[in-house]
């Protein structure tokens, strides 16, 4: 039926609803796991917004595009997009898009090893954060800029970023991301050897994956598990954890 709306819309030159069309079927497609049709659709998505929507509903076609980019692990195309998105939310005047996008931004170049960009983008995101005072937001942030001078090998930097995202997922209930932080917190005290702070900081991070039940987002645990009994020599235990 998608399908049919889609082309007697697109006769009948109606751009928007068939805009409309686009983005449900990537909805759908996303939903059943088909992230390359679903890349389809949100490209059509796109490409119809910009005949017929704001500036703002054009940020938010681009913004799924590069989600779905991002899930086939397409980091260079996702980060062409997250920046349309970006500028289409400075345009808008839309402040709590900006700092999603640029954070999101900033993510993806700290994976890549793009760490004086990702640095740029979470600064601006911050600033404009403040204003907003959104705890969500702000501690996105925050982890974000832990991650990258983890990666940096600057642990202090790390940790007081990691503290102040904890302190705000926490006002924020944000279960799942308070998880990912325990985890990457017990990476940063086990690159510093101080092992039973890494211990509890898994532990942690495994008390609220057990109640979230969801194996998928438990990888980063594992691995990080495995870091810490290959340092300390329980070599049995990591290799469990490998096997995971």
């Amino acid at each position: 039926y998608l399908l049919k709306a889609i082309a007697v819309t697109g006769e009948n030159g109606d751009i928007f609803y068939q805009a409309d069309s686009y983005a449900i079927l990537n909805y759908m497609y996303t939903k059943q796991g088909d992230i390359t049709n679903a890349t389809e659709a949100a490209y059509a998505y796109l490409k119809a917004m910009e005949i017929s929507g704001t500036r703002a509903e054009i940020a938010m076609a681009a913004s799924i595009l590069g989600d779905n980019y991002y899930a086939l692990g397409k980091t260079t195309e996702a980060l062409k997009y997250y920046k349309i998105s970006l500028e289409g939310a400075i345009e808008g005047g839309m402040m709590n898009e900006q700092i999603t996008y640029s954070t999101e931004i900033g993510d993806i170049c700290t994976e890549v090893g793009k760490y004086p960009e990702a640095l740029e983008y979470y600064n601006s995101a911050l600033k404009a954060a403040v204003d907003v005072k959104d705890d969500k937001l702000l501690a996105d942030i925050h982890h974000g800029i832990g991650n990258l001078y983890r990666l940096l090998g600057d642990y202090r930097a790390s940790l007081q970023n990691y503290k102040l995202a904890e302190t705000e997922y926490k006002s924020v209930g944000n279960q799942v991301d308070l998880a990912k932080l325990f985890t990457n917190t017990g990476k940063v005290y086990t690159a510093l050897q101080q092992y039973d702070q890494a211990t509890k900081s898994f532990a942690s991070a495994k008390e609220l994956y057990d109640g979230l039940n969801n194996k998928l987002s438990m990888i980063g645990y594992y691995n990080g598990l495995e870091q810490l009994n290959i340092a300390t020599g329980n070599w049995k235990s990591a290799y469990n954890n490998y096997k995971i």
